[in-house]
């Protein structure tokens, strides 16, 4: 899946170092600015404000009319050809900034580190 998005284009992030996390960290608020009425909104002021007029028409339009398993596939980073071209941007760029979901290495991570027994720190 990295591999995919590194090939279409999508930077590849990582924390192996302060700067690289920097960077990400960095990547991720430039990318969700735009949206931040929509996530500092209060759930109420989404339908008092009719806060989802402000979400791209065509998306709603194209996202409307997709079958549920396709929704589902979304957070997944799974895109639909026929969808506008700037919903699938978004959607992949979504996914090139998403943390891992697979459990880190402790031991490569942090090659230092001891773990102890409870009852041995207590």
């Amino acid at each position: 899946s990295g591999e995919a998005l590194e090939m279409a284009g999508y930077r590849i992030y990582s924390c192996e170092t302060a700067s690289q996390t920097l960077a990400w960290i960095e990547a991720i608020a430039e990318f969700i600015r735009p949206y931040a009425f929509l996530i500092n909104a209060p759930v109420v002021n989404f339908f008092k404000d009719r806060l989802w007029e402000a979400v791209d028409a065509e998306w709603i339009e194209c996202l409307c009319k997709e079958p549920i398993e396709n929704l589902l596939l979304i957070p997944s980073g799974v895109v639909q050809d026929h969808w506008p071209t700037s919903l699938k941007e978004f959607v992949l760029t979504l996914k090139s900034l998403a943390f891992p979901r697979e459990p880190a290495d402790l031991k490569k991570v942090l090659p230092d580190l001891q773990i102890r027994s409870l009852s041995s720190v207590l």
